[in-house]
């Protein structure tokens, strides 16, 4: 069976949210994204970094994002701003990225996917940054390193 492990990785970290309750949608980064807020998207990008070389071992950054509406771009009724609704959607960012922040993330995202298995001990956790597009949508991330592989070899 052949598959792309950066693929696996992003539905890893997926099921591993979902499991956790997030509340909102939450999607692979290869997928065609909803156009919904707040929503969780997760990356894995590039071909990995095998280590040893030849071992089908790789290191691979999953980037975990959350997006969601800065304000309601609506004025109030008396004609002011908009109150700032990040507040609002702290708890989504707080269940995402306290589901990733476990001791057993390994084990977790290796059995939430077939023919994948993510290394104990070998998930390197970044801090988490924020940020804010263009548009106004603020983006919150957390940038996970994990050592996986993928177990069917055939």
């Amino acid at each position: 069976m052949a598959f792309l492990l950066t693929d696996k990785c992003e539905l890893a970290f997926c099921a591993v949210l979902e499991t956790a309750n997030v509340p909102c949608v939450i999607v692979p980064g290869k997928a065609e994204a909803p156009k919904v807020l707040p929503i969780v998207i997760c990356s894995a990008e590039g071909e990995g970094e095998e280590d040893p070389k030849g071992s089908g071992n790789f290191w691979y950054s999953v980037t975990t994002s959350v997006k969601h509406n800065a304000y309601d771009l609506q004025p109030t009724p008396d004609g002011q701003d908009p109150p700032d609704e990040k507040a609002d959607n702290e708890a989504i960012i707080t269940a995402a990225f306290q589901a990733l922040q476990v001791d057993n993330l390994p084990k977790l995202l290796s059995d939430s996917t077939d023919d994948f298995f993510v290394w104990p001990s070998s998930c390197i956790v970044g801090s988490p940054q924020a940020s804010k597009d263009e548009s106004g949508i603020y983006i919150d991330s957390l940038t996970i390193r994990i050592y996986c592989c993928g177990t069917d070899l055939t």
